[in-house]
């Protein structure tokens, strides 16, 4: 066995740099810049009203009476303004030359084509978005590395892009094994369990934007595992397999390390919940064999699998770890890391009861997993330690 550390560092090691691909902006949400995007003209491109109402020189002003000598809308060039006139103007819509000032429709009154302004407080410039008061030609809008969302994807699009480059996402497969398992809402039968973890991994890759092409149910049939391991193989970058990976006469998941063409990283890691993990390259696919207990799934999940699909995306995993002071002493057997099911609140850790690995009710309540290193045995109330954060669902 090795340790968490070391697990963790071969995971990452072996971890494809991100694959590149430019998508239409409206498939970008979620998918990580690969390039800088450089702004390809200043945004604004011409000087706007930022509001209805009428276009003037402030220095023609002088508290008169202007005549109204037309009016420019939104998506019309105009034509110069008269000197000592004011133009009819409508939000978004070109000053025109001769104008720098907009004053709001509200504020004045207008009589036989003449606006008398009310408005004392009104200075040169009022209610004018100048041309690049948003971004200059040639400067940085977007940075590589940056995760686009909704208002990143309307600012690419405000200034003319129609498509982005971008890291690809993995393609993920999820196996699932065992001729013990009934699909929920199936009617329940002696000696079977309903299956969880299929949809237990498909909302946690959503909680981190990703998704799975497709789930395969397997019963504990040696050949008939092999050779759907093989066949998706070849055909995916992540296999994500429950169940099949410990010493059990019916965990066949594992005999994949005496295929020819699988490469295994490591089988079994200093850790609780989860020891029998398995990490290896099967042709194409980078393959987490992940044990069959609900609770050990998903601690494997964000401690492993979660940090390498961010990595092959272009994702930062940093943000994913805190600090915290426990909120009672801790005691604990040496030769593990453990990975405490836990709440954080503050700054402050608080251990949940049932940690199990079968047990999925405290896990539904936990925030983070408070992460335990194999040599310590005895941590008072108010010791710091780490907390792997769970990540929340998109909204």
């Amino acid at each position: 066995m090795i340790s968490v550390d070391e697990a963790i560092q071969l995971v990452i090691g072996h971890t494809p740099s991100p694959r590149t691909i430019t998508l239409p902006l409206q498939a970008c949400a979620g998918h990580v810049l690969a390039q800088d995007i450089l702004s390809p003209g200043p945004f604004p491109s011409f000087d706007q009203s930022a509001m209805d109402g009428y276009a003037f020189c402030f220095a023609d002003w002088q508290q008169n009476p202007l005549p109204v000598d037309g009016e420019t809308a939104a998506g019309q060039f105009p034509e110069p303004l008269i000197q000592g006139t004011t133009r009819r103007i409508f939000t978004g819509a070109a000053i025109p030359p001769g104008a720098d000032t907009v004053v709001m429709q509200e504020h004045v009154q207008t009589h036989d084509g003449v606006i008398h302004i009310e408005n004392s407080t009104l200075i040169a410039g009022a209610n004018v978005r100048k041309q690049g008061s948003q971004i200059q030609a040639g400067e940085c809008a977007l940075p590589s590395g940056h995760t686009l969302q909704a208002a990143g994807i309307g600012f690419l699009a405000s200034m003319g892009f129609d498509r982005a480059t971008v890291f690809e996402k993995p393609v993920i497969h999820i196996v699932v094994t065992g001729s013990e398992l009934l699909p929920p809402g199936a009617p329940a039968e002696a000696g079977k369990v309903y299956e969880s973890n299929s949809v237990m991994l498909l909302a946690a890759l959503r909680s981190i934007g990703m998704e799975a092409q497709a789930v395969h149910h397997v019963p504990d049939d040696p050949q008939a595992t092999l050779a759907l391991l093989d066949r998706l193989s070849t055909e995916c970058d992540y296999i994500l397999a429950t169940g099949g990976v410990s010493v059990g006469d019916y965990d066949f998941v594992g005999q994949m390390k005496h295929h020819p063409a699988f490469q295994s990283i490591f089988h079994k890691v200093k850790q609780k919940p989860g020891k029998p993990l398995l990490f290896g390259q099967f042709h194409r696919s980078l393959v987490f064999g992940l044990p069959g207990n609900p609770a050990s799934v998903l601690t494997c999940f964000y401690a492993y699998v979660m940090p390498s699909l961010l990595k092959a995306s272009g994702i930062s995993h940093s943000n994913h770890y805190n600090k915290a002071r426990l909120s009672e002493d801790l005691q604990k057997k040496p030769g593990l890391t453990v990975f405490y099911k836990a709440v954080l609140q503050d700054d402050v850790v608080r251990i949940l009861p049932q940690q199990e690995s079968y047990i999925l009710r405290s896990y539904a309540l936990a925030n983070c997993l408070v992460v335990v290193q194999e040599e310590d045995t005895l941590l008072h109330a108010g010791y710091e330690v780490s907390c792997l954060l769970i990540p929340l669902m998109p909204v």
